[in-house]
C-alpha cells in the first residue's frame, strides 16, 4: 500500500532458497498530515537598472552593501526586531553631470515595500568624499572675484614695470600670493569628511539626507577664512622705495593699489555674512560643487516584515542624486542593490530523516520460542542497525501546540496471509530542542505498535518561541511471540507518520 506523499520502498533483493524460511520486511510509507506549509519564495530580485535613473544620479559605478550577515541560505527570522545594519554606498564622480540638475544632492536608501516603516535611522550618516567647486558659478562671489581679478591684473602690471619704474622699489607680496593661491586651490578642495542627520520619508519607503547641508558649510567656512586673510593681506599691502626714483615709483604704485584695495576689501566684507550659517552663499557653494570618489555609511535599525508564508529577499537600493524631489519609484530601479534575507514561517517535519524501509531479515520458521528481530541495513545479521530521526521545525509567530504520532495502518501481510501477533517497538533516543519548556517525547523509552494502533512520539505545547525539535530513533525491533503461525513469504506492513495540531 502506498500513500500519497510517501516514499517508495527499496525492493528486497534476496530470493528464498529454502521452504522453511520467512521474511519479515517492514515497508514505511511516509505520510505527513496536518496544517503546515513549505517554504516558498515569492520575491525575486532583478539586477536590471533603468537608464532613466541616470538623469538624477551623480555618481557612477554605484555599489551598495550591508553588514546584516544574511544570505539566501542564512536568513533572519521574519519577526526580527531593531537589528543594527550599516549600509555602505560608494561610487565615482561623473564629472559635471550635476551642473544642469536642479535641487540638492542627497544620499538615499530606498526601503523595499515589504519593510515600509520597518527601517529607521540609527544615528547620523558618515560621508567621505572628494570635492571640486567652480567658484565662478557662485553668484554671491561675482563682485569679490571681479575685484580679485582686477588686483591680480594690477599686480602683474606692477611686477612687469608697466605702472612705474621698479628701481629702488620694495613690494612684499608673500601673504597676498599665499591667500590667492589658497583661493585658487579651493576649486580642487579634495577630501572632506562630515556627518549628517537622516530622515525617514513620510511613507516609510526611504531614508535620506542632504549632502549639500554638509558640503556647503565646509566650503563656506574655508572660503570665509581665506577671504578674511586675503582682506587683511591686501589692506596691509604697501610699496616702499629708496632713492628719488624708488620713492616716486612707490607713490605711483601705492596710488594705483589704493584705487583697487578698498573695492576688494568692501566686496569681501559684503560677502562674508552670506557665507555664514544660513547665508545664501552656503547653498550656492554646495550647488557649484561636484563630487568625486564618495563613500557613505548609513546606520539603520531593521525589523522584519512579521508573519510571512515564504522567504523574502528584501531589496534595498542605495544611490546619490541631485534633484528637487526624491522619486522612490524611480530610484528603486537603480543599480546600487543590497539585500537582507528573511525566512518565511515554517511548520514542517523533515521526513528525509526517517528510514526508507525497515528490514528485519530472513529467519527460519519456528513456534516454540519468542523471537526479537532488530532492523539492520539490508536485513543482514550483524550489520549496522537502522536508525532514524523525527524532526519538526516551527518558526511561526503563533503559540505552538502539535504532536508527532505514528500508526500501523495494516496487519503484517504476505500475499493475503497475515502474521497476526507481531509487535513493533520503536525506541526513543536523544531529544534535541530549541525550547526550554513545553516539550515531551519518548526519549529513553519505547512505544509498541500493533495493527490499528497509534502512538505519540513527540509533542510541543504552549510554546511561543521559534525553533526545531528532533528525537533520535536509534533502534527498531520486531517482537514475534511463540506459537505465532507463520508461512513462507515476505511479510509487510505500513506506518503512517502524522504531524497534527491541537490545543
Amino acid at each position: 500500500m502506498y500513500v500519497e506523499g510517501g516514499r517508495k520502498p527499496k525492493k528486497l533483493k534476496r530470493f528464498l532458497s529454502k521452504k522453511n524460511f520467512f521474511v519479515c520486511y517492514f515497508v514505511i510509507n511516509l505520510v505527513v498530515a496536518g496544517g503546515f506549509s513549505g517554504v516558498l519564495s515569492y520575491f525575486f530580485h532583478s539586477d536590471e537598472a533603468s537608464a532613466a535613473v541616470l538623469n538624477v544620479e551623480i555618481l557612477s559605478d554605484i555599489h551598495t552593501v550591508n553588514n546584516s550577515g544574511t544570505t539566501s541560505s542564512q536568513r533572519w527570522q521574519a519577526t526580527a526586531a531593531n537589528q543594527p545594519v550599516n549600509f555602505t554606498i560608494s561610487g565615482a564622480g561623473l564629472a559635471d553631470v550635476s551642473a544642469n540638475l536642479v535641487g540638492k544632492k542627497y544620499g538615499v536608501l530606498v526601503i523595499p515595500p515589504e519593510l515600509a516603516n520597518k527601517v529607521k535611522a540609527n544615528g547620523s550618516s558618515q560621508v567621505h568624499t572628494n570635492i571640486t567647486v567652480d567658484l565662478s558659478k557662485v553668484g554671491v562671489l561675482t563682485a569679490t572675484l571681479t575685484a580679485v581679478n582686477d588686483l591680480v591684473s594690477l599686480i602683474d602690471r606692477i611686477q612687469k614695470g608697466l605702472v612705474a619704474d621698479l628701481t629702488g622699489v620694495s613690494l612684499n607680496l608673500g601673504e597676498v600670493n599665499k591667500q590667492l593661491a589658497l583661493l585658487d586651490a579651493l576649486k580642487n578642495f579634495g577630501a572632506a569628511d562630515f556627518q549628517q542627520s537622516m530622515t525617514l520619508s513620510a511613507d516609510g519607503r526611504a531614508i535620506y539626507f542632504s549632502l549639500d547641508d554638509g558640503i556647503g558649510p565646509i566650503l563656506a567656512q574655508n572660503l570665509s577664512t581665506i577671504l578674511t586673510n586675503l582682506s587683511s593681506a591686501v589692506s596691509a599691502l604697501q610699496v616702499t622705495g629708496t632713492g628719488l626714483i624708488g620713492a616716486a615709483s612707490a607713490i605711483t604704485i601705492n596710488a594705483a593699489l589704493g584705487l583697487l584695495k578698498p573695492t576688494l576689501v568692501n566686496a569681501i566684507t559684503t560677502v562674508k555674512p552670506l557665507l555664514a550659517v544660513g547665508g545664501t552663499g552656503v547653498q550656492q557653494l554646495a550647488d557649484a560643487s561636484v563630487l568625486g570618489s564618495t563613500t557613505i555609511q548609513m546606520p539603520t535599525l531593521v525589523s522584519g516584515p512579521g508573519s510571512i508564508t515564504g522567504n523574502l529577499d528584501a531589496k534595498f537600493v542605495g544611490t546619490v542624486i541631485k534633484s528637487s524631489i526624491i522619486d522612490i519609484d524611480l530610484l528603486s530601479t537603480a543599480n546600487g542593490l543590497s539585500y537582507i534575507y528573511f525566512a518565511g514561517e515554517t511548520f514542517a517535519m523533515n521526513n528525509t530523516l526517517l528510514p526508507d524501509s525497515l528490514n528485519f531479515g530472513v529467519h527460519p520458521i519456528q513456534t516454540k520460542l519468542d523471537e526479537l528481530f532488530t532492523a539492520t541495513q539490508g536485513g543482514v545479521a550483524g550489520a549496522a542497525q537502522t536508525t532514524g530521526t523525527v524532526s519538526v521545525t516551527d518558526t511561526r509567530s503563533t503559540v505552538k501546540n502539535w504532536q508527532i504520532k505514528v500508526a500501523q495502518s495494516n496487519q503484517w501481510n504476505s500475499s493475503g496471509v497475515e502474521l497476526s501477533t507481531p509487535v513493533l517497538r520503536i525506541y526513543g533516543g536523544t531529544l534535541t530542542t530549541d525550547y526550554s519548556t513545553g516539550v515531551r517525547s519518548i526519549s529513553g523509552q519505547n512505544i509498541e505498535l500493533i495493527n490499528g494502533s497509534q502512538q505519540e512520539l513527540m509533542a510541543v505545547s504552549g510554546v511561543t518561541a521559534s525553533g526545531t525539535t528532533s528525537l533520535a530513533l536509534p533502534k527498531f525491533d520486531l517482537f514475534v511471540p511463540k506459537n505465532t503461525a507463520k508461512k513462507i513469504g515476505q511479510y509487510e506492513t505500513t506506518l503512517i507518520w502524522t504531524v497534527t495540531e491541537s490545543p
